[in-house]
């Protein structure tokens, strides 16, 4: 569900169009459903255009009720959260390792399985080195919203365009993830979907 409207564009990296968020209170709701609920080995894509920080300075690309998230921060580095630990962990890269309003892709891998496990972010099909503070606990089960574009409460919106968001329950191979960046594992997107009222 579009959520305070995001507007379609046709200024797209894949495909015939993307979602540009407006930085005040857009985003993109998607219904609750098992197949997406306790991923214990998942990876997470998608093109963004960044125009500015967003919502906090921590614009999410994607939040799965904090359980899963990714966003970049004021010094355009990435961070993927995981937050079914009992304390949560948090991944992120070195500073500019992107640009503003410029097409970035990412891509994280990340297995549940295994509390001392690390995620590899990828930017532009190259894995990047990441700091992190790793979870601590036990893990728990999940049934979040996927929300693109914003973390649910309208504060951590994301200000630009995001394109071919996915997330998979296996974990990509590096020439996957490749493939992805080179555009080789396209979808043709479907017509512009019908905007509905603000929740």
């Amino acid at each position: 569900m579009l959520v305070n409207g995001p507007t379609w564009v046709t200024s797209s990296k894949v495909g015939n169009g993307a979602l540009n968020f407006d930085g005040v209170n857009d985003r993109v709701s998607v219904s609750n459903s098992s197949s997406i609920n306790d991923l214990d080995i998942l990876t997470v894509s998608a093109w963004i255009y960044k125009n500015s920080n967003g919502g906090g300075n921590a614009g999410r690309i994607i939040d799965k009720g904090n359980k899963i998230l990714l966003y970049t921060g004021s010094s355009n580095g990435v961070t993927f959260g995981v937050g079914r630990w009992t304390t949560s962990g948090s991944w992120g890269t070195a500073g500019n390792t992107f640009k503003n309003k410029t097409w970035t892709h990412i891509v994280v891998t990340y297995d549940y399985s295994n509390l001392s496990n690390i995620p590899n972010i990828f930017v532009n099909g190259v894995m990047v080195t990441t700091t992190n503070t790793q979870p601590t606990g036990t893990k728990s089960s999940e049934t979040s919203t996927f929300v693109i574009g914003d973390n649910g409460g309208g504060i951590r919106v994301f200000d630009g365009i995001i394109d071919d968001v996915r997330l998979y329950n296996r974990i990509l191979s590096g020439q996957e993830i490749v493939d992805l960046f080179n555009q080789r594992l396209l979808i043709t997107l479907p017509t512009p979907p019908t905007i509905l009222s603000p929740l």
